[in-house]
């Protein structure tokens, strides 16, 4: 959900010409018997390994790689906005790559803006609802309304460069979209099958890839309701 978000808000602001003015990498959690257990905390924002600096995943990996497994590297970190820390964890081999050093940390890159972008949810979990939080900070702060007034739904996950993907459970969406008094759907392209086959009745259909695609069908739909756009 974490990384959903910080996909979106890249992939939306991203698309409405704001660049990023940083980036970092930040722990997003910790593996099974990780040896970064009771040092490091899902949140944690780490500034450097080994005197490195780093500021994304592929740094970290490097940074870490330069020693062997088993040997320990010193990390420092920010916790809470604090004042940076460190630690050190003793390397283990990496899974399936018995050569590799790891700290036992999934990671995310999180990246820096003018202004901050919070995204307030409740009861939501997993990645699907990307597409969505893109759409509605491209919403908020685009220049037009992306819906024309109408109540719009869909699902898709999102990564930064604004691409759709498949997501679970299309036909339960689908059902609640509709109650919910939902006249059109935001289908991921690979699950336009699945949706064809549960569509209620009084929902339009329309097949994304891409959110540039997505803002450009709501835009057609905003002035037209009968637009062509392409459907699943």
């Amino acid at each position: 959900m974490i990384d959903s978000q910080d996909q979106a808000t890249a992939a939306a602001l991203g698309e409405i010409g704001v660049a990023a003015t940083g980036t970092s990498v930040a722990v997003h959690q910790l593996g099974e018997h990780s040896p970064a257990e009771g040092k490091l905390l899902p949140g944690d924002v780490i500034v450097s390994v080994d005197g490195t600096g780093v500021s994304t995943q592929e740094q970290l990996r490097d940074a870490i790689a330069r020693v062997r497994p088993g040997q320990p590297v010193a990390i420092s970190y920010v916790r809470d906005s604090g004042a940076p820390a460190q630690t050190s964890i003793t390397t283990v081999p990496a899974p399936g790559d018995a050569g590799r050093p790891a700290i036992g940390i999934i990671t995310t890159e999180k990246r820096s803006y003018p202004f901050t972008v919070k995204i307030r949810i409740k009861d939501v979990g997993g990645p699907s609802a990307g597409l969505m939080f893109a759409l509605g900070i491209v919403d908020l702060l685009g220049p037009e309304q992306l819906t024309g007034g109408r109540t719009i739904a869909g699902t898709g996950t999102i990564d930064a460069s604004g691409t759709i993907g498949p997501i679970g459970g299309i036909q339960q969406k689908l059902l609640g979209a509709r109650q919910a008094g939902a006249v059109a759907f935001l289908v991921p392209a690979a699950n336009c099958a699945d949706a064809r086959e549960s569509a209620p009745a009084g929902l339009r259909l329309v097949r994304v890839e891409t959110l540039k695609g997505a803002i450009s069908d709501l835009n057609a739909l905003a002035g037209n309701p009968q637009a062509d756009v392409l459907s699943c």
